[in-house]
C-alpha cells in the first residue's frame, strides 16, 4: 500500500513482468476467467511470436487506456492499427490483426530500437530473435471502468471486475498479487516487476 501511494493519480494501466517456468506457465494460465463482459472496443493482440511480449503489452495499454487515445498522434502506426477491426475478438478475427501487428515494418523498427536501447543501458547481449526470454509481460488496463487483463499467451482478454479511476490501481495490484501468491518460489516472487502508465500533463501533440 506504502508503495501504491507513490504512484502518480490517475494510472490507467500496470505492465506486469514475471519470470516463468513450465509449473508457473499452467498455475497462471488455469487462473480462473470471470464472467464480466468485456468492453466491446476492447483492442486485443495475441503473441505469435516468441520474445515480443513486452511490445504487445506496451500495445494493450496503450491502446485500452481510456486515457490515452488523445495521446496518440495522427498518422502514426499506432493510430492505424487502433482503427483497424478494434472489438472483434472471434478467434479468427484475433488472429488477422494479430498477424497484421507483427508483420508491421513500423511496429518491429520499433521493436528493435527498444531492444537496442536496452542491450546498450544493460550491458546484455541481444537475444535470439522469436526466442522466448524465460520472462513474460502482461497488461492490467482500466478501459472504460472494466478491469481488462490482456495477455498474448491467452485466446482472448478477460474482464476481471468493474473498476474506476479512483480505484483501478489497488485493483489492479491486488489481481497481481494473486499471480504471485500462486507460486511457491521465494525468488521468483522478487524477481517480479510492475510499471505504471500515468498521464503526463506536459505532453504536446505537435512534437515528435
Amino acid at each position: 500500500n506504502e508503495l501504491l501511494s507513490l504512484v502518480v493519480d490517475g494510472a490507467v494501466a500496470l505492465i506486469f513482468l514475471y519470470p516463468t517456468t513450465d509449473k508457473d506457465i499452467d498455475l497462471y494460465l488455469n487462473r480462473t476467467e470471470d464472467s464480466f463482459p468485456v468492453p466491446s472496443d476492447a483492442h486485443f493482440i495475441r503473441q505469435i511470436v516468441g520474445g515480443t511480449c513486452g511490445t504487445i503489452a506496451v500495445f494493450h495499454a496503450l491502446a485500452n487506456g481510456t486515457q490515452c487515445h488523445d495521446s496518440i498522434l495522427s498518422g502514426t502506426v499506432l493510430e492505424v492499427l487502433l482503427n483497424e477491426d478494434a472489438g472483434l475478438h472471434d478467434a479468427d478475427d484475433v488472429m488477422n490483426r494479430s498477424r497484421r501487428f507483427v508483420n508491421s515494418d513500423a511496429v518491429r523498427k520499433a521493436h528493435d530500437a527498444a531492444v537496442t536501447a536496452a542491450i546498450r543501458e544493460g550491458g546484455t547481449t541481444r537475444p535470439a530473435a522469436g526466442k522466448r526470454q524465460g520472462r513474460h509481460f502482461i497488461t492490467f488496463v482500466n478501459c472504460n471502468n472494466h478491469l481488462l487483463e490482456l495477455d498474448g499467451r491467452r485466446p482472448k482478454p478477460t474482464c476481471r471486475k468493474i473498476t474506476s479511476e479512483d480505484t483501478f490501481l489497488r485493483d489492479a495490484a491486488n489481481e497481481v498479487k494473486s499471480i504471485v501468491a500462486a507460486t511457491q518460489d521465494s525468488l521468483i516472487h522478487v524477481r517480479c516487476s510492475l510499471v505504471a502508465l500515468v498521464p503526463f500533463a506536459g505532453v504536446d501533440k505537435g512534437n515528435d
